[in-house]
């Protein structure tokens, strides 16, 4: 497993932050690498990570996601409320979490 001590060495390296106290040696690098190369995990998810074309991403196929709401809540959706001061977006949100639970 990924360590926070890890995590702190790959953003000094990365340039995203300066060390805390030091700055990296050449055996830093040496050693972070040896970390990399034997963490299973690091490498399980660098395998994960795969870019992909525009045309390959066209062409997969996603399963369906269920519908809770119809026709505008699927499940995994990310919605906002949005209106004025007064409108009723408590009132709304509150009869949407009613209408979900109650199926």
């Amino acid at each position: 497993m990924i360590d926070d001590t890890l995590l702190e060495k790959i953003d000094v390296m990365a340039g995203r932050c300066m060390p805390p106290e030091r700055k990296l040696t050449a055996n830093d690098y040496t050693l972070l690498d040896d970390e990399l190369e034997d963490d299973q995990d690091f490498e399980e998810a660098a395998r994960q990570i795969e870019a992909l074309d525009v045309h390959d991403l066209a062409a997969m196929q996603f399963k369906q996601r269920d519908t809770i709401l119809e026709p505008w809540l699927h499940s995994q959706d990310l919605c906002m409320i949005f209106a004025a001061r007064g409108i009723g977006k408590t009132h709304f949100a509150l009869a949407v979490a009613f209408a979900v639970a109650t199926g």
